[in-house]
């Protein structure tokens, strides 16, 4: 038979029972009401001191997440010796979302210390293995990572943008230190509106095609002097077949002493098409921060 749980902030009482298996342990079952404030109470006072008992010793599960950008999940995968495998301790997963990787190493353990020592080899395997494709950990984005580095030379940036609609710019401005380094940004839909939201003379005569790294140049130094930043980032338009193998976004990154004139493929899907070249602008900013990025 089965023994009630007592659930003291509501009528309907739990259920335990103990099912008895021939070719294996006992089977505890547990069935609890769904409404969250009488849940947690009976989970917490009846539940989780019974699956302690049931095993014995006290165990504690703890995460880490590693963030990575720059390359494929099956590139990053490849780059890993033997960490993705089932059954291995710690455990390696491994999830993408609008092309950023997350690698997530999960440890058991008596005790928070012990996940921890487990953890740490593996994360010094990965780190070395990927190198500056790991960008940050646990609710680290690009944006933030970016931010920091900003912050700790006192410098400042400033985005004119056409294929990322603007993300760029939202996503510095999400930062805590916005107000510090985040200098302005321009959204550009037109060449016109690079002549005359950041007086680019001439305009017509760098090319009739918005994609090209000549648009993105003239962007990156003209919103750069315009709101008296260190840096400038330009990124001009997608091309009109983006899923061509060799179609790119041209992104350039600019300083007083030297303009950086960068290609990055844009064949994806369109549902992150504009998300994942916003991220290529400000992973190359933190890689030319980090003084790891020449030309592409």
């Amino acid at each position: 038979g089965s023994t009630p749980i007592a659930n003291e902030h509501g009528t309907a009482p739990g259920i335990f029972m103990r099912v008895e298996r021939a070719d294996a342990g006992a089977c505890l079952i547990f069935a609890l009401p769904g409404v969250p404030t009488e849940m947690r109470p009976m989970w917490e006072q009846s539940v989780a001191p019974a699956i302690l008992a049931a095993r014995g010793e006290a165990r504690v599960i703890h995460h880490r997440r590693i963030k990575c950008f720059g390359v494929g999940e099956s590139q990053l995968e490849a780059m890993l010796p033997d960490l993705i495998r089932r059954g291995r301790e710690p455990s390696v997963g491994i999830t993408v979302s609008d092309a950023t990787i997350t690698l997530r190493i999960t440890a058991a353990g008596v005790d928070d210390a012990e996940c921890y020592a487990a953890m740490e080899p593996t994360i010094a395997i990965i780190r070395e293995s990927v190198a500056t494709l790991a960008y940050g950990e646990e609710e680290d984005e690009l944006e933030d990572v970016v931010s920091r580095l900003l912050v700790e030379r006192g410098q400042t940036v400033a985005v004119a943008e056409w294929a990322t609609g603007g993300l760029v710019s939202q996503a510095l401005a999400r930062t805590a230190a916005a107000s510090t380094v985040f200098a302005g940004g321009v959204v550009l839909s037109s060449l016109t509106q690079l002549q005359s939201l950041l007086r680019v003379p001439d305009v017509l005569s760098l090319s009739a095609n918005p994609n090209v790294s000549a648009v993105a140049m003239e962007a990156a130094i003209a919103v750069r002097n315009m709101a008296g930043a260190d840096y400038g980032i330009g990124i001009a338009a997608f091309p009109p077949e983006p899923d061509r193998p060799a179609a790119h976004v041209c992104i350039s990154i600019t300083t007083p002493q030297r303009t950086r004139r960068l290609r990055f493929g844009s064949a994806t899907h369109p549902a992150i098409r504009q998300a994942r070249a916003a991220k290529q602008a400000l992973n190359a900013l933190r890689l030319i921060l980090l003084s790891q990025l020449g030309d592409i």
